[in-house]
């Protein structure tokens, strides 16, 4: 007898994007003191953001060197937010305490890789095995991209299969290193009960 693994139509190929600290876009803070910006200097990546915050009673703005933007002056709380999109090194200052290169200013730094921290994929849309065959495995593969750690939880669900008595709850973690595009893979126990049965399916699902 064999039991097949499917997933329903809407996941039967699985695309899970990876966005955020995988690594995806970032957002690098910046605290705006009474007549400094600290760090001073920053080094971010293409589609990263900078945040100020200002935290003081004192008049400050964030103003580009070259006029592209500018947070008004203004006493805080404030906060203010700007994402780089080319790379490059970007001057910007408080027009009331400093100027172009000068007194209180930064610098931020954008390197021109893009990050590409990759989706993850069954590597084929069901899986089937033997019940005398013992495990059923799959297989997930990380494509278009390999930057940053990331990971995915798994568990397996019943279709026509009956959790516990067909097979165990399945459940777990794969996880992917920094350049790791390698395949990883799960196993799921088929219970070999000895009963003549027709094809069964389980659900697999992703978070």
């Amino acid at each position: 007898m064999t039991r097949r693994f499917a997933a329903p139509l809407a996941s039967a190929f699985l695309l899970v994007a990876l966005v955020g600290n995988a690594r995806g876009a970032a957002i690098v803070d910046v605290t705006v003191g009474n007549a400094f910006f600290s760090p001073q200097t920053v080094n971010i990546q293409v589609g990263d953001t900078v945040r100020w915050t200002n935290n003081t009673t004192s008049f400050h703005s964030v103003t580009d060197d070259h006029n592209d933007f500018e947070k008004p002056a203004s006493s805080g709380p404030w906060t203010f937010s700007h994402t780089y999109s080319t790379p490059g090194s970007f001057g910007y200052h408080c027009s009331v305490h400093g100027f172009v290169g000068g007194g209180m200013s930064g610098t931020v730094v954008v390197g021109g890789v893009v990050s590409q921290p990759g989706i993850l994929r069954f590597s084929q849309p069901s899986y089937s095995a033997n019940e005398n065959a013992g495990t059923a495995t799959i297989t997930v593969q990380r494509i278009d991209g390999d930057d940053g750690a990331v990971s995915i939880d798994y568990a397996v669900s019943a279709g026509t299969a009956t959790a516990g008595a067909d097979f165990p709850a399945t459940t777990g973690t794969l996880s992917w290193a920094d350049n790791d595009d390698t395949s990883k893979s799960f196993a799921v126990t088929i219970v070999n009960d000895a009963l003549a049965e027709s094809t069964e399916t389980h659900l697999r699902s992703a978070a």
